[in-house]
């Protein structure tokens, strides 16, 4: 974890970093999180809030976002930027997802919203 600029894990994902139990409220995310950057990454998201889409489609939401991130590093930006716009991109994906029509059953984002309906 040295070598990370930021980490995004899902709740399982920072419980099983951790050999622990899934934060349930938001203090349990932030200790988690202080302990995780205790090992050594420079950055973790811990809490982002937007409103609630209605949706089935959100398969690859934790995917897209620390993609995202890192595209943006990739391009110097610095990283609290990279991660509102990373964040922005995600939840405009999740709510143009209902209008993509692929595959069968949990649905994915719409990655493509911007340029194709």
């Amino acid at each position: 974890m040295p070598h990370a600029t930021a980490l995004t894990p899902g709740l399982p994902e920072a419980a099983a970093l951790l050999d622990g139990t899934v934060a349930r409220t938001r203090e349990d995310m932030r200790e988690q999180g202080m302990a995780l950057c205790g090992m050594g990454t420079r950055a973790m998201l811990t809490t982002f809030t937007a409103p609630r889409h209605r949706t089935c489609n959100t398969y690859g939401t934790g995917c897209t976002l620390s993609s995202a991130i890192a595209a943006g590093l990739a391009l110097g930006v610095p990283l609290e930027l990279a991660t509102e716009t990373a964040h922005s991109f995600v939840q405009q994906a999740i709510a143009a997802a209902d209008g993509l029509q692929v595959g069968s059953g949990h649905g994915s984002l719409h990655h493509f919203h911007a340029v194709w309906e």
